[in-house]
């Protein structure tokens, strides 16, 4: 696909996700505590695409989540990068189910009970937008019922 590339402030980007996420996180009593650091480098790629992919992350924090669970947003820079990482105590991963996560169609059991709209595409859709911003993004979940961690990483 053409990128739009342009440099963007992600701050902005996590700041109005946030936003748009209350009314999902207030109907099943989540708590969302912010952890952003106050200016982080510009990054540059197609902010359209990188928006979808935090609407992802943090859609899916509060879909797999218990009702009055918590949700972390986290954004910093680390040396040459800026990381965004979601932190919930939902449902978790299996450690099996972690290395297909980030594939087409991929649902694990306990998602398909959680949420039987989901299609499996978020999180591939996800990776093939970070992987074309030369970006890193990874999963991280201790099991089932033990919530999870996504994040990427995207140079600066």
């Amino acid at each position: 696909y053409r990128q739009n590339k342009k440099y963007f402030d992600l701050r902005e980007v996590v700041l109005k996700a946030v936003e748009r996420l209350q009314p999902l996180a207030e109907k099943k009593k989540i708590k969302v505590s912010l952890d952003i650091e106050p200016k982080v480098p510009l990054v540059l790629g197609d902010e359209d695409r990188i928006v979808a992919v935090v609407d992802v992350f943090l859609e899916n924090a509060c879909i797999y989540n218990n009702e009055g669970g918590t949700v972390r947003v986290i954004l910093k820079s680390m040396k040459r990068d800026v990381v965004f990482r979601v932190t919930d105590t939902g449902i978790g991963i299996k450690q099996e189910d972690q290395k297909h996560i980030f594939t087409r169609f991929f649902r694990t059991y306990a998602a398909k009970i959680a949420d039987t709209e989901g299609m499996g595409l978020g999180l591939s859709m996800s990776k093939s937008i970070i992987k074309k911003h030369h970006g890193v993004i990874h999963v991280e979940s201790e099991g089932d019922g033990k919530g999870s961690s996504f994040w990427f990483s995207l140079p600066t």
